[in-house]
C-alpha cells in the first residue's frame, strides 16, 4: 500500500513538473472605460493537464496586491474584477476587469499553485491618460516633425538663427493644436519673427 502511494505521488509529481503559464501579448492598450481580458492559460506540455478545480489555486497581483483570488470560487478585491469560471477547468484563468482606469496601469501577475507545482506570469496593462488622447494634436505632422526637428537638433544646426526658426515654427504648431486664441496668426507671426531674426543675424 506505502508502495503504491509512492509511485502514485512520484507519478503526480512528474505531471506537475509539466506545469506551464502563458500570457497574452504585452504591454496590453486600454483607453479607460474599455473592457480589457489579461490573458493567462494554464497548461502542460505531456500528458494533457485536466485541472482538478478542487486542488487549483489562482492568485492575480496587481503591482504586487492580490486583487483576485480563486480556490473553488472567485475572491475579489473589488467589483469589476472577475475569471470566466466555466472555462478555468479548461486551463482558462484569464482576468476579466471592466471599465479600466489609469490606476489599472502597471504589471499584473497571474500566480497558479497546483500541488505540488506552482508558476506564473507577468504582463503589463498600460491605460492611456484621458486628458492625452492618442494622435487629437499631430503637430502640422506628428512624429514626422518631431523627427525632422531631431534631426536639425541633432545635427548641429548652421547658425542660432537657424534653431530660432525650427523652435518658433514648432511652438507655433503647439499653440495652434491646443486651441491658443493665437492659433489662427501664430504660423505668420513664427515666419514674420523668424524673417526679423535671419536679418538681425
Amino acid at each position: 500500500m506505502c508502495l503504491r502511494g509512492a509511485v502514485l505521488a512520484l507519478c503526480c509529481a512528474a505531471a506537475a513538473a509539466w506545469l506551464q503559464v502563458s500570457v497574452g501579448p504585452s504591454p496590453v492598450r486600454a483607453r479607460p472605460g474599455q473592457r480589457v481580458v489579461l490573458e493567462c492559460l494554464v497548461g502542460a506540455d505531456y500528458p494533457p493537464l485536466e485541472l482538478e478545480l478542487e486542488q487549483l489555486q489562482v492568485r492575480w497581483r496587481h503591482e504586487g496586491r492580490t486583487v483576485l483570488e480563486f480556490a473553488g470560487a472567485v475572491r475579489a478585491a473589488r467589483a469589476g474584477l472577475s475569471l470566466a469560471q466555466d472555462e478555468v477547468r479548461n486551463g482558462n484563468v484569464s482576468l476579466v476587469l471592466q471599465r479600466v482606469t489609469a490606476s489599472d496601469s502597471g504589471e499584473w501577475t497571474c500566480y497558479i499553485l497546483y500541488p505540488p507545482d506552482q508558476a506564473q506570469g507577468s504582463l503589463t496593462l498600460r491605460v492611456a491618460d484621458p486628458t492625452v488622447p492618442p494622435d487629437a494634436c499631430p503637430l502640422g505632422g506628428g512624429a514626422p516633425r518631431l523627427r525632422q526637428l531631431e534631426e536639425v537638433i541633432g545635427g548641429c544646426v548652421r547658425s542660432a538663427s537657424e534653431l530660432q526658426r525650427h523652435l518658433a515654427r514648432l511652438a507655433a504648431e503647439v499653440k495652434a493644436c491646443l486651441g491658443s486664441p493665437e492659433a489662427k496668426e501664430s504660423p505668420a507671426r513664427a515666419q514674420a519673427e523668424s524673417a526679423n531674426q535671419t536679418a538681425q543675424v
